[in-house]
């Protein structure tokens, strides 16, 4: 600025020919460490107060301190809520029923049974034909509920339980079996 202060011209034209110059520059970047080194300074002397001077609440320090108060308020909430709002009284347990199907047809090559319980897949249950009878049979392990169920037969035709008086249409059209398995003895609304 001095150069130019001399020369009788005015500030706006000084301001012009500072950009000028300064943009001929040649930018040379800082190593990373050195930049790195220069903002922990910054941070170490803003955090620091002079004395007589009281701290002044910078905008980054109002958003760490706001950042802090909610997470503290979180650390002491949840747990409070999960302990205010636990019920205390027995938790119900699922009771598990061992329940037999039974299916009879003196042709069928294979019998399935598919339903709710295992999301319509026949892999993990096939039914066995009991020993010279057109009897097939299957023993499944089912917790508390209510399912759809059909059997399939020789894969390719799809059946109602004949056994069962229970019947629901699917979103498909089909008709498939219902089986309710609930506790008689607890108080439950009954179908």
């Amino acid at each position: 600025m001095k150069k130019y202060r001399g020369d009788g011209m005015d500030e706006e034209h000084i301001n012009r020919e500072l950009r000028r110059e300064f943009s001929s520059l040649v930018r040379i970047k800082a190593p990373g460490r050195v930049i790195d080194s220069v903002y922990h300074r910054i941070r170490e002397e803003e955090g620091k107060a002079k004395p007589g001077e009281t701290r002044m609440l910078t905008p980054r320090r109002i958003r760490w301190q706001v950042a802090a108060a909610v997470l503290m308020t979180l650390v002491v909430s949840i747990p409070l809520t999960i302990l205010l709002t636990r019920n205390f009284t027995e938790t119900a347990v699922q009771k598990t029923y061992i329940v037999r199907f039974i299916y009879e047809n003196e042709t069928a090559e294979t019998v399935h049974i598919m339903g709710d319980f295992n999301n319509w897949h026949r892999e993990g249950f096939r039914m066995q034909r009991i020993e010279d009878t057109p009897y097939w049979t299957a023993e499944l392990e089912l917790t508390e509920g209510i399912y759809k169920y059909a059997f399939l037969i020789d894969n390719e035709v799809w059946t109602v339980d004949p056994l069962s008086m229970l019947r629901v249409k699917d979103n498909f059209g089909n008709e498939n079996s219902l089986i309710v398995l609930f506790d008689d003895t607890e108080e439950r609304t009954r179908l």
